[in-house]
């Protein structure tokens, strides 16, 4: 059986990933599957449903971070902590599923070097600044002088482009266009 590769996605906060993901994984012939993460945060009403995490405390994540269970991890907030099973990723591969994962360059590179370059595919997925100000605003979680540090945080995310195999603009009103071409790019890589 072909093993599967690993596709991450990568982009600035009201970017647009979250949808773009919920659309790929309800495409069968992707072959997509999301390989569950360790958190350190306080379950949501929502993880029900969505099942991404495996939730840990503190000591726990770190002693999975030792033995290499968690081999990529970030501390997102600087509060809690997330990171990536050793364990579910390497059974969707043995089964043959492709993975996708929304994270940061960090944890891009970290995929990387665990997998290897030919292993693992890079998607940027970008906005222009203001589409994403004025989705931020417009979710009307954030007070304003927190949109203006998600804003300031986008602007660096924004620069990291080049370090991506791929780059997709996530055009405001016209998500399908993004998803089909990453559903594309999966379709193409997962050939090869």
């Amino acid at each position: 059986m072909k093993q599967g590769k690993i596709f991450i996605l990568t982009g600035p906060s009201a970017v647009g990933q979250g949808t773009i993901i919920r659309e790929l994984l309800a495409m069968p012939d992707l072959n997509l599957c999301w390989s569950k993460a360790y958190t350190t945060r306080t379950r949501r009403p929502s993880d029900e449903i969505e099942d991404n995490y495996f939730f840990v405390s503190k000591e726990e994540f770190e002693n999975l971070t030792r033995t290499g269970e968690i081999f990529e991890w970030t501390n997102y907030d600087g509060i809690n902590c997330y990171g990536s099973s050793k364990r579910s990723t390497d059974q969707a591969l043995n089964d043959g599923k492709n993975i996708i994962r929304d994270i940061d360059i960090i944890g891009a590179r970290g995929y990387t070097k665990s997998y290897g370059k030919d292993r693992v595919v890079l998607i940027f997925v970008k906005a222009p600044i203001e589409i994403i100000r004025r989705r931020l605003i417009a979710r009307g979680q954030n007070t304003p002088e927190d949109i203006e540090v998600r804003v300031n945080l986008a602007q660096k995310i924004l620069l990291n482009e080049k370090y991506y195999d791929y780059s997709v603009e996530n055009v405001e009103g016209k998500p399908e266009i993004a998803i089909n071409k990453i559903a594309r790019i999966i379709r193409k890589k997962s050939k090869e």
